[in-house]
């Protein structure tokens, strides 16, 4: 907040201002000239200037002649490279993808988290039989020398695990590659109409919302690191929000939802309003109309999940249940928990996705085998483009009725939140689905005890062996030497 009063006060000063200006526009048509210039980088988010220089150098091959490089290895991976990624597996030659992590310093004045990779690319159409050699997660750079560590992939295996993005997957040995394609096959990627998720509130862009000092009519601002899996309570809040301005803020945007949602233009959406006006006999603006139909997200409960995570921590994938009448910020993802539709009299109403659907997702999502598909994608973010890549069961609420399977997933998921929930944010749930206190975990070992079983339920569910389970946990080399006891306590209780 100081700074943000700095630069204000700042600009307020004439000459600041104009240079101010002059800069940023200045930025803007470099932006400009970028995008036109480098057309495999168009609609790539922000710019970035290895994938500037990727692509003038792939333009200036010869034919057959080869790009050799040492460059970031997000190229492969990140949802923003997509672009030149399909240049160079559809109309060029990958000959290799060796990816390698500075946690040793290969490069002394590059951060120790740092991941680069050597690549060669050669002007020529690959054809169906050509394989890419790939290899992840290697420290030293002699290992390219072992032609052990070399994992063979194809355009065709690309594309199979992950068909709209044409990212690597970042796999340990071939084994690992084995056990996703066994996950992949096993079930469709999450549709968003099954489930689908969205920011709400920016930052930065929102800041002026954000109050800084505590009161008791205030709602609580959530971010990333407030929770952890299947723990809303896993730190305090930093910010807090006037519900009044929270809700005019969004009210606009609530409205576009609504619309989208009922499939109306603006002229459509006008016309509808007059006509329920005119059959309300007591005197209703527009605005209280709306206000009458609309209903914020707020008000009911949601899932959430971190942005920043990496395939290098304990876990990657962070989700947790979300209590009622809480903001959230963009470094955490939450699920759209209604939509808008029209009765059989035309009176428009919300309709909640089921509280058991997010519960079940809430249990999948936090499970070691979808942690483990997730981070062969993930880097330094986990958002909504890498969380529609993950192959996973979508019953529908039936379904979720009938099937003693799904439902042990999501009550035990429930029971693993209400562990965590000291401040009884989810007892609405607790009573909604019966659970009595003796279903809650009372000690750590009891909680322990009963994620490993819905680790275990949900690996199989995903076919694995004992053989493959075990092979993947060897995968999290953080869980492994932080949590020992917990790994014992899968392998031991897998039959």
């Amino acid at each position: 907040s100081k700074k943000e009063e700095i630069k204000k006060n700042l600009l307020a000063k004439p000459y600041i201002k104009a240079q101010y200006e002059r800069e940023k526009a200045f930025i803007q048509s470099v932006n400009d000239y970028y995008k036109e210039s480098y057309l495999l980088n168009s609609g790539s988010g922000d710019g970035n200037l290895f994938r500037f220089f990727v692509e003038k150098n792939l333009h200036l091959l010869a034919k057959n002649a080869t790009l050799n490089y040492v460059l970031p290895s997000a190229l492969m991976l990140e949802e923003g490279s997509l672009s030149l990624r399909k240049e160079i597996l559809e109309h060029k030659r990958l000959n290799f993808f060796y990816s390698f992590e500075n946690r040793e310093g290969i490069f002394n004045d590059v951060h120790r988290s740092y991941k680069f990779a050597l690549m060669q690319v050669q002007n020529t159409q690959a054809d169906s039989t050509h394989k890419i050699k790939t290899m992840f997660y290697k420290t030293n750079i002699d290992s390219v020398y072992d032609t052990n560590n070399i994992i063979e992939t194809s355009l065709e295996e690309i594309a199979t695990l992950s068909p709209s993005q044409l990212a690597l997957q970042e796999v340990r040995d071939k084994k690992d590659l084995e056990i996703l394609a066994k996950c992949y096959a096993r079930f469709k990627p999450l549709s968003l109409e099954w489930l689908d998720f969205r920011n709400e509130l920016h930052m930065t862009a929102d800041k002026d919302l954000f109050i800084e000092s505590f009161s008791d009519d205030l709602l609580p601002l959530y971010e990333g690191k407030m929770i952890h899996q299947f723990n809303a309570e896993f730190s305090e809040p930093s910010y807090f929000l006037d519900s009044t301005a929270f809700d005019e803020r969004l009210r606009s945007k609530e409205i576009h939802r609504l619309k989208q949602d009922l499939g109306l233009n603006n002229k459509e959406y006008e016309r509808l309003l007059e006509g329920v006006l005119e059959g309300k006999e007591s005197k209703m603006t527009k605005e209280e109309l709306e206000d009458s139909i609309i209903r914020y997200d707020r008000e009911f409960f949601r899932l959430g999940f971190r942005d920043i995570a990496s395939d290098t921590n304990e876990r990657t994938a962070i989700f947790c249940l979300l209590p009622k009448n809480v903001g959230c910020g963009n470094t955490l993802w939450v699920s759209l928990p209604k939509r808008y539709v029209r009765d059989s009299s035309g009176t428009i109403k919300t309709q909640a996705v089921s509280y058991k659907r997010l519960l079940f997702a809430l249990g999948i999502f936090n499970a070691l085998v979808v942690d483990f598909i997730a981070r062969g994608m993930v880097q330094i973010h986990l958002n909504k483009t890498y969380i529609t890549r993950i192959p996973m069961p979508q019953p529908n609420d039936d379904e979720l009725d009938s099937n003693e399977s799904y439902g042990f997933i999501y009550k035990s998921a429930l029971a693993l939140q209400l562990y965590n929930d000291k401040a009884g944010d989810f007892e609405d749930l607790q009573k909604e689905f019966g659970i009595d206190k003796g279903q809650i975990p009372s000690t750590q070992k009891a909680y322990d005890t009963l994620r490993a079983k819905l680790d275990i339920h949900i690996a199989k569910l995903y076919g694995l062996s004992k053989e493959e389970f075990c092979a993947m946990l060897e995968s999290f080399k953080v869980l492994n030497d932080k949590q020992p006891h917990y790994i014992a306590l899968l392998k031991s209780l897998w039959e």
